[in-house]
């Protein structure tokens, strides 16, 4: 765990190729990606704010539980809040989002997020898992913007996308699976009565 000069914690992640990446514990942020061979595949506004003051503005930025405006606040509250470090290894860690009074006052549902990124020699993957805790179904939307560094240059191998399938039985699961490319700034799951999980990679 280390923090930055504003005082906010984030997770330095590398990889023995030399690929690297850094998390943010304030709304479980990706806000740097670098390959092994020094690309930068990650962008944050010049003008992000990463003293806490407000989310972060950039990077792989999550809207939860609501994508867009809508019935709470635009692209939910994941974005806003800090998130816990549930595991994590030199390459790898899990972030994990629970009810709080904050959340609860916008969203009264109970469920676990757990957010993992993971570094490889040739990718950063990210795997989502959305868990209703209560005894009441609910529906929500989870999508994770990603900026892209301008002038990153396309490379096929890292452009592939999965099915996207829903369920409406509480207890069940649903597996939603992007692997994000350069040419996809965003991935949209609308999913139901979660238990829920969505990976992407790029």
């Amino acid at each position: 765990m280390k923090t930055n000069d504003e005082g906010l914690k984030y997770v330095e992640l590398t990889h023995p190729s030399g690929s690297k990446s850094e998390v943010y514990l304030l709304g479980g942020v990706a806000t740097q990606y670098s390959d092994k061979d020094g690309t930068e595949w990650i962008a944050v506004r010049p003008d992000a704010k990463v003293d806490g003051s407000k989310p972060i503005s950039g990077g792989l930025s999550h809207c939860f539980p609501q994508f867009g405006p809508g019935a709470i606040q635009q692209h939910g509250f994941a974005r806003n809040v800090d998130w816990e470090v549930a595991s994590m290894d030199d390459s790898s860690v899990t972030m994990r989002l629970a009810p709080s009074e904050y959340t609860k006052a916008i969203w009264d549902k109970e469920f676990e997020c757990l957010f993992t990124t993971t570094l490889t020699g040739e990718s950063l993957d990210t795997e989502m898992v959305v868990k209703n805790t209560g005894k009441e179904a609910f529906d929500f939307q989870a999508a994770l913007h990603r900026c892209a560094r301008v002038g990153t240059p396309f490379t096929g191998p890292r452009v592939r996308t999965k099915s996207c399938f829903s369920l409406k039985r509480p207890q069940t699961s649903t597996t939603c699976r992007h692997n994000l490319g350069v040419c996809c700034l965003k991935f949209c799951c609308f999913l139901n009565d979660a238990y829920s999980y969505c990976q992407c990679s790029f």
